[in-house]
C-alpha cells in the first residue's frame, strides 16, 4: 500500500513547539467556523429557530439576555468574536499541543487525534 507509507522521522523532529500551536490555532479557528455553520443549520431546521440564536446566545453571556431575538451587528460581531476567540482557540491550541506531544506520523493517526481532541471539546 503505497499511500499508506509514514513520513520521515526528520520531518517531525525539525518542527518547533510554536509552530505546531499556530497550526493548531489556525485548526481551531476553521473548526470552529466549521461547527458555528453547523449549529446555526440544527437550530434552524430542527428547532425552528433563527440560525443566528447560537451567535446570540454567545454574545448575551456578554451583551446581556435582551440581546436573544435581536440580531445586530453588535450582536453578530461580539457573539462571533466570543466563539473563535474563546473556546475555537483554546482547544486549538491544545489540539497543537498534543500533536507535539504525540507527534503523529500518518494523515489517519493526525486526523483521529483531531476527531479525538473535537469529541472533548
Amino acid at each position: 500500500m503505497a499511500y499508506a507509507r509514514s513520513l520521515p522521522s526528520d520531518v517531525f523532529a525539525r518542527r518547533p513547539f510554536g509552530r505546531e500551536l499556530a497550526a493548531g490555532a489556525v485548526a481551531g479557528q476553521v473548526s470552529g467556523l466549521v461547527m458555528a455553520g453547523a449549529m446555526m443549520a440544527l437550530f434552524s431546521v430542527f428547532l425552528h429557530e433563527s440560525p443566528f440564536f447560537p451567535i446570540e446566545a454567545i454574545a448575551a453571556a456578554v451583551l446581556g439576555e435582551h440581546v436573544v431575538g435581536s440580531l445586530d451587528a453588535q450582536t453578530l460581531i461580539v457573539g462571533v468574536l466570543v466563539h473563535q476567540l474563546g473556546p475555537s482557540l483554546v482547544w486549538g491550541v491544545f489540539f497543537g499541543a498534543v500533536v507535539w506531544l504525540v507527534k503523529p506520523r500518518r494523515g489517519m493517526a493526525l486526523m483521529m487525534l483531531g476527531l479525538l481532541v473535537g469529541a472533548v471539546a
